[in-house]
This record gives C-alpha cells, sequence and structure tokens, in this order.
C-alpha cells in the first residue's frame, strides 16, 4: 500500500461491495476482508506521520481490543494475529520519540499567550486520540487548554453530552478555558466564539474544511491560522490539495458572480417571483414526521403543510397517493419483525389506490442485515404488495421527490387532497379480500386461505368454529374472534373488544 492512496482503496471497497452483493461470491467477501485489513494498517502509518507516537499507541491499543473480542472483526483478529505486526506494536511500545508537532505547537501557543494572555486560540486535529495527547501536554504547561468533541461514544471513548460542550463553549467565551483542542464538530454548526488563532494540528485535503475551521478566526480583528505539516508525509499532499481545490472554488464562484451579473432578471420583485415559481401545493403530513428534516425543505419550498395524526401514511398528497418514508435504518430494522413492516404498507395500499415507498439514505446494502433479506423484502413489496420503491439520498432530495409527486396528482391530474381515500379501481376479488383480512389477526394470507375455503364471504360468516379451525393458519382463537363478529348484536359490541 505504499505508493496507495486512501481515496484509491475507498474506491476499491465500493466496488468490492458491489460486486459482493452483487454476485454474493465468496471471494470478493474475502478480499473486502483484506482490503479492510490494509486500510487499518494505512490508517496506523498516517497516525505515526502526521500524530505521533502517543496518537499510534492510542490506535493500536484500541485495535488490539477489538481483535481480541468475540465481536471484532476479522480484519481487526488477522492483524493482531500475525506476528510481523506483533513486533512493529513491540517496537512502537519502546519507542520514546516525541513527533516535532507537539515541540512546534508548544512554541506557537506559549508565543501566542505571552503576547496577549486574553488570547483565545483553537487547535484543529482529526482524531480525538491526538486531542487528548495535546490537552495533556498544555495542561503540564499550566496552560487552561480542553478537548472538543463530537457526542458520539467509539468503544472505550465517550463522546460529550451536549450540556457539556455548551459549558466548554461558555467558559472558552468568558476566557476560563485559553485553549481549546477541537475535532471536526467545532468546524460548523456551533456557536464557537472567534479566535485570535486557529492552529491545523494537521492539514485536511478538503477545502471546505479548511475554510471553515479558517473562519473561526478574523471575524471581528485581525486572526492568525497556522499548519502543521511534517516534512516528506501524505501533510504535504493534502495540504496543496486544499489549496488547490480552494483555488477552483473560487474561480468557479467568481465565474458564477460574473454570470449573475450579465443575468436579465424575468421577475419585477421578490413577491412576483414567489407567485411564478412556487408551486400552489397543499400535503397533509403526520404529526410525527413534523420534527423531520423533510419537512424543514418542504416548508422552505413553500409547500402549505397540514400537520395530522394520519391513519396510515406519513405524506398524503391526492386522494389516491399517500407517501411512506423510512430511512434506511429505519426500513432494515423494521426487517427484523417483517409481520410489522408488511402490515403498515398493507394498510397503505388498502386505503390508498397509489401507495409510495421512499426509503430514504445511502449504503442500504452495507447494514448488519444480509443483503439477500433486503434485497428478499423489496422483492416482496414491490412485486407481492405492488407498492414502488424509490431511494433517496437525504431529506432534501425527498422533499423535492414529495413535491414533483404532489404537483403532478394536484395541477397536471386535477386531483384533490383527501384522507379518507379508498381504491376507487379495486376488483371484487380484492374487495373480498380487503373485507376479510380487517378481520382482528387476519391478514391478506389468511384472509385468501378462508376465502379459497368457503368461496364467498357470506360461507365464512355462517361457518362454525370447527369448519373454521380447519382452514390453514386459522386457530381456535382466530375462529372464536370470526364467530363473536359475526353473531354479536351491533347494540351489545360497542363494549367488546378483540
Amino acid at each position: 500500500i505504499e505508493n496507495t492512496t486512501k481515496k484509491e482503496l475507498l474506491a476499491l471497497q465500493e466496488t468490492l461491495q458491489v460486486e459482493a452483493v452483487e454476485t454474493n461470491n465468496k471471494e470478493f467477501f474475502d478480499a473486502l476482508s483484506v482490503l479492510a485489513e490494509a486500510m487499518k494498517i494505512m490508517h496506523g502509518v498516517e497516525l505515526i506521520e502526521t500524530q505521533g507516537l502517543d496518537a499510534l499507541k492510542y490506535y493500536l491499543k484500541k485495535l488490539v481490543t477489538e481483535g481480541k473480542s468475540k465481536g471484532g472483526s476479522k480484519a481487526a483478529k488477522n492483524i493482531v494475529n500475525d506476528p510481523v505486526f506483533r513486533g512493529a506494536i513491540v517496537k512502537a511500545v519502546k519507542c520514546k520519540v516525541e513527533h516535532p508537532k507537539i515541540k512546534k505547537l508548544k512554541e506557537i501557543i506559549s508565543e501566542q499567550l505571552k503576547k496577549s494572555e486574553d488570547s483565545r486560540i483553537i487547535i484543529f486535529t482529526n482524531f480525538r486520540d491526538t486531542a487528548e495527547v495535546i490537552m495533556k501536554e498544555l495542561q503540564k504547561m499550566g496552560i487552561k487548554a480542553s478537548k472538543f468533541v463530537g457526542q458520539a461514544n467509539r468503544m472505550d471513548d465517550k463522546g460529550m453530552k451536549q450540556k457539556e460542550q455548551v459549558e466548554i463553549l461558555e467558559k472558552f467565551g468568558r476566557g476560563e478555558i485559553k485553549v481549546l483542542i477541537a475535532t471536526s464538530v467545532g468546524e460548523e454548526g456551533l456557536d464557537v466564539p472567534s479566535t485570535d488563532l486557529v492552529v491545523f494540528y494537521e492539514a485536511v485535503p478538503s477545502e471546505i474544511r479548511a475554510i471553515q475551521r479558517k473562519g473561526r478566526t478574523g471575524r471581528s480583528k485581525e486572526g492568525r491560522v497556522v499548519v502543521l505539516i511534517t516534512k516528506g508525509t501524505r501533510d504535504e499532499g493534502y495540504y496543496w490539495a486544499s489549496l488547490r481545490k480552494e483555488r477552483v472554488m473560487y474561480e468557479k464562484l467568481y465565474e458564477l458572480k460574473e454570470r449573475l451579473k450579465a443575468f436579465d432578471k424575468q421577475q419585477s420583485n421578490l413577491e412576483e417571483f414567489y407567485e411564478l415559481e412556487i408551486p400552489n401545493l397543499t400535503i397533509y403530513v403526520d404529526s410525527r414526521e413534523a420534527k423531520s428534516g423533510v419537512v424543514k425543505h418542504l416548508y422552505d419550498l413553500g409547500i402549505e403543510m397540514r400537520i395530522k395524526n394520519l391513519d396510515v401514511a406519513d405524506y398524503v398528497v391526492s386522494d389516491r397517493v399517500a407517501i411512506e418514508r423510512k430511512t434506511v435504518e429505519d426500513f432494515v430494522e423494521s426487517l427484523i419483525g417483517k409481520e410489522r413492516l408488511f402490515g403498515q404498507l398493507l394498510r397503505l395500499k388498502n386505503a390508498y389506490q397509489k401507495p409510495l415507498l421512499i426509503i430514504e439514505g445511502d449504503n442500504l446494502y452495507k447494514r448488519s442485515v444480509h443483503p439477500n433479506a433486503i434485497r428478499g423484502a423489496i422483492a416482496a413489496i414491490t412485486i407481492d404488495l405492488g407498492i414502488p420503491i424509490v431511494q433517496t439520498s437525504d431529506v432534501k432530495e425527498t422533499a423535492e421527490l414529495i413535491v414533483a409527486v404532489a404537483k403532478r396528482e394536484q395541477e397536471v391530474k386535477e386531483r384533490q387532497v383527501s384522507l379518507h381515500a379508498g381504491k376507487t379501481k379495486r376488483s371484487l376479488k380484492e374487495q373480498q379480500e380487503y373485507i376479510v383480512s380487517a378481520i382482528s389477526d387476519i391478514g391478506p394470507i389468511i384472509a385468501k386461505n378462508l376465502l379459497n375455503e368457503f368461496k364467498t364471504i357470506e360461507k365464512i360468516a355462517t361457518a362454525t368454529e370447527e369448519e373454521l379451525v380447519k382452514v390453514p393458519k386459522v386457530g381456535k382463537k382466530i375462529a372464536g374472534k370470526i364467530r363473536r363478529l359475526m353473531t354479536t348484536p351491533y347494540d351489545e359490541a360497542e363494549f367488546i373488544f378483540d
């Protein structure tokens, strides 16, 4: 892997995953395991080059723990059991050389605080282990430093709760903490106070991340940015890649700015623009979806939404079209109890003429459930239930798809939005199955069994319990429920619950 980049390994991993899923060939799965070993080794090399021995030791400790645990990956187990790798671990543990970045970082921080005791400094690093090392080194010097990491827990490394994050930022703003050592969580989305100095402990290849990090200084007054680069390592490649991408981005922005200047405006004012561009659409939304990112994007698109407790579906866009939305995680988890998923979709199919299932997110086949199980579920939903499935990448794309469907229904087809939709063109056979399957504990399979046995709903209604239990999958409990339903007077049924 000496001359191979991480980008190339990730591209190879994606190719192998696709081949493994499509062919179910053991050789591809074995290749993925070997590739995982290579990526773990590459990560270790990157740590020793750009972070130092302490960060490498933290990583090796976690790798050994994973390799020895029952739930550890095959790749981790193979690496840990390799004699050459075990020898490398011994060498790393015995080695006492300090990475030159640590010494240089101490000098930079000391110089800044001598220049101004009220300085606020942020050190950005890609790794939590490195953040821990830097924090301890600065605290040894008597500097008030704290690490600032995300909320996710990773093995024995606990994340920070939101309350802890807020407290640290407040202390940083008041000057109780002088130096913040942050991972990527400090780059965006949080109200991090402006600083006098930003230090990149390692270069990042992403121009967006580099700009976000730089943006933490120089807001209200002059700021300073320092990037630490280890000569002759991937640090140099990442640094120049980031600069090149940043330059290209600025060129594109300048190009766009010039094009916008030359753009002949078609609308005279903002009100007219909204009148022309935003469709006059109404969508019913289930109350459980109200806090989702999809609803936020629908609101931004100017869609009129009516939040209701919907019996079926998450979004209703016309009298015949209703949409169920599942994230990839929700969909895969629901496969563990397929009856619940299929029952939910069957109710959707029975209530609306044209139901739609949206699966939102990426890497559907990279989850804990076997790909064959996922493919089987998708086949059953599309073929057996007749419900089309569309996959979207994120909440924004989901919102845009819902709008496209609503626009086609409400504007092109001129259909009304209704929560009391039924199938307008259901065959008599489907209606019979629907009526029988509506009985408590009777799904589509038992309904078909009953109709195949007794031929008509009338004969099911008059059948005895002894006759009913002869039908496949019908036991005494279900037979009893059918008889109670058919024989209980209406005025007495109010107080009977099955």
